[in-house]
């Protein structure tokens, strides 16, 4: 009894010392595993973070704002993502209506990107903290999504969202579905959103937070 007790709590020890750490200091979002380290725009608040659990995947989501009394212009999201099996190495193969896709360098590594246009939904982790903090979403956003896979096992997705608000130009989604087919006011616009997403974050190479031991 003893010695299956002991061996429980050398489990738990073990448990503990992999736990991942990660904290948002000074703007600074700070992950020990996966090892990251992000520095957003100061003109972003930092608004909390969200956990859920759901069909057998874990969302440990971060989010940054920047709004206009307490509608959001702008948006920066800190995701990662963890699943029982593993992931693809398209990941986002089946994501429809893409305005731009591919492969680009954040801090060193290698991630794949997408853009595209949406209506929020309140199932994201995202959405359902901007609305626990009183914030409002517009009913039609560009979002820029970064990610790559972590993990021994592969099964940690870490991703970056940015979203901004387009509605300016127009409530009508489906006008930003086709790239090929977008006005030029709308080209010019997807040139500034993608000047915007590099203004509002930088990824670092790792370092642990100021006040960690």
């Amino acid at each position: 009894m003893k010695k299956r007790f002991f061996y429980y709590l050398l489990i738990l020890a073990l448990l503990g010392g992999c736990a991942a750490e990660r904290k948002v200091v000074d703007n600074t979002f700070y992950c020990s595993f996966p090892k990251f380290t992000i520095r957003i725009n100061p003109d972003y608040e930092y608004i909390g973070q969200r956990y859920t659990r759901s069909e057998g995947r874990d969302y440990d989501t971060y989010v940054f704002i920047l709004a206009d009394n307490n509608r959001i212009k702008k948006v920066i999201a800190v995701d990662i993502e963890k699943i029982s099996t593993y992931y693809v190495s398209d990941f986002w193969g089946n994501v429809e209506n893409k305005l731009d896709s591919g492969v680009c360098e954040l801090g060193g590594k290698k991630y794949q990107h997408y853009t595209n246009a949406l209506i929020p939904s309140m199932k994201w982790n995202t959405t359902r903290l901007v609305s626990d903090r009183g914030f409002t979403l517009p009913n039609c956003l560009l979002t820029k999504r970064v990610g790559r896979i972590e993990g021994a096992k592969g099964n940690i997705l870490f991703k970056i969202y940015y979203f901004e608000d387009v509605t300016d130009l127009g409530y009508a989604y489906w006008l930003w579905k086709n790239k090929d087919t977008l006005s030029k006011d709308r080209l010019d616009r997807l040139v500034q959103f993608d000047k915007n997403w590099h203004e509002a974050f930088e990824v670092l190479p790792f370092r642990k937070p100021p006040d960690s031991k």
